[in-house]
């Protein structure tokens, strides 16, 4: 005989089980939104755990218990059980269309809700089941009392295959390959989408990478490229553009990451001297803050060239030494190379020194190496698109990538954290079925008597406490099971 304080341990531990796997799926129904399942288990959980614990008042001796108790614990055992496998079931079909087609839930309805498919693990089967063992156990008699927790079906043992320790697993083993097959879809999804954001990811971002003295030369400039903002106001008429050099050592001068301009130039922008500072973070002072201290704008306080690159790759910067003399059979670096010119008023012979200080010397484009027919920001944009677009469908990696991509849709973000957490929790419950099968198993197969204490009283503690395990450590979940813990704020 089992000694009393092993059945009174096992008691406290399956009552304080079943009380922690409500609180923690209560948690998890409200962080993820659906409350069926969640529920669906504790309820199963508890018809287990009670008519086990039940047995309690009668010390838990099968001997001492009543005949039609006996009858009823074997029947509420079985179907819980049944009931427990029909609910994994159900998540493993949920899980399974989330990840095969996720583009079907849509962000107002939850992706575990109710369908009318589980009505056969949740109720046909579990009914069938207890029928099935209960006729069988009854017409062979096999319902005797044996030293064990509860009331058992016992001679002949094999008849428990019909019950918690057969048919629940054979029902659990294709909801194990489901799991493994999302698990093993998930991975490759997360990696698919990990290499198309690095490699196929099309951004543009102007960086100004570098300044250098460099003339402003006409013969060499591409039709491709090309933008021509408006000149400022000040200069309604224009002379041929000068290059304006730059009197600020190469140390003074920001690096790649001080400078960035995230727009395409329009062409009609105007370069004003606050808002175009503000705008393109020009590394020199405009007009204004010079007259403010009191100095006039020369020529050469202005940089002449703005190095600019469009790359999707931040491996193919430019060095910061590199002058741009030196690479001019770069394609891709002159197509992306302005540089910021000043455009002079002719104020003639007459000119008198209040027109003299009426000039303002400001800068007036950024010229792009082109030919001088100026085009449209539509007719530039479209060229580096097609030009991008061309370039990547070269390389068939990229359209196999595209095409896999759209085909492995991840499913929403924010129920990562809970699929992980579902597919391990149905691992864990195939291992708990396993361990249902095994002492009735070895038994069978040594033509022993049944164990007192078997492999499926420690799978009953661990289905209560399988879920406070597996979801306790959730974030959603722990931040509810923890509510009384406020986040500090700083003063």
């Amino acid at each position: 005989m089992l000694p009393f304080a092993l059945k009174a341990v096992w008691f406290a531990l399956c009552v304080l089980g079943t009380v922690s796997a409500w609180v923690t799926l209560f948690a998890f129904a409200r962080a993820v939104g659906s409350y069926w399942g969640p529920m669906f288990y504790c309820i199963a959980l508890t018809l287990m755990q009670s008519a086990i614990c039940l047995g309690m008042i009668w010390q838990m001796d099968p001997f001492l218990m009543p005949r039609n108790f006996c009858l009823a614990q074997i029947a509420v055992i079985n179907f819980s059980a049944f009931l427990l496998t029909g609910i994994c079931a159900c998540l493993s079909i949920t899980i399974t269309l989330l990840v095969l087609w996720p583009a079907q839930n849509t962000p107002t309805s939850s992706p575990f809700k109710w369908r009318n498919l589980y009505i056969i693990p949740l109720a046909v089967f579990p009914v069938m089941g207890t029928v099935a063992e209960m006729v069988v156990g009854v017409k062979l008699g096999a319902t005797q009392p044996a030293d064990n927790i509860h009331c058992d079906v016992n001679h002949p043992l094999w008849a428990r295959f019909l019950g918690y320790a057969g048919l629940p697993l054979l029902e659990s083993i294709p909801c194990c390959f489901l799991a493994i097959f999302a698990l093993i879809r998930i991975a490759r999804m997360h990696q698919i989408h990990e290499r198309l954001s690095r490699d196929v990811a099309i951004g543009y971002t102007f960086d100004v990478t570098t300044f250098s003295v460099r003339p402003s030369t006409a013969s060499k400039h591409e039709p491709d490229d090309t933008l021509y903002p408006n000149p400022s106001p000040h200069f309604s008429s224009s002379s041929s553009p000068r290059a304006v050099t730059s009197s600020r050592p190469p140390s003074a001068i920001p690096g790649p990451s001080a400078i960035v301009a995230t727009a395409f130039l329009s062409p009609g922008s105007h370069f004003r001297n606050e808002a175009s500072a503000r705008q393109f973070h020009l590394p020199f002072k405009t007009t204004d803050e010079s007259e403010s201290q009191g100095s006039l704008v020369s020529p050469n306080s202005l940089p002449q060239d703005v190095h600019v690159r469009v790359d999707s790759h931040a491996s193919s910067a430019l060095p910061a030494s590199t002058p741009l003399d030196h690479a001019d059979n770069n394609d891709d670096l002159r197509r992306a190379s302005p540089y910021i010119v000043s455009e002079d008023r002719d104020v003639g012979s007459d000119a008198t020194r209040e027109d003299l200080s009426n000039f303002d010397d400001r800068v007036s484009s950024v010229v792009f190496n082109r030919d001088p027919s100026p085009k449209s920001e539509l007719d530039v944009e479209r060229g580096i698109m097609d030009r991008e677009q061309h370039r990547t469908h070269e390389d068939p990696r990229y359209a196999t990538l595209r095409e896999r991509s759209s085909q492995l849709a991840l499913p929403p973000q924010k129920l990562f954290a809970s699929i992980w957490r579902l597919l391990l929790f149905q691992l864990g419950f195939w291992i708990v079925q396993a361990l249902m099968i095994l002492s009735t198993l070895i038994c069978v197969i040594k033509n022993r008597p049944p164990m007192a204490f078997g492999t499926e009283h420690v799978a009953a503690l661990l289905s209560a406490w399988g879920p406070f395990i597996i979801f306790s450590h959730q974030d959603g979940v722990r931040k509810q099971l923890i509510f009384w813990r406020r986040p500090v704020t700083a003063p």
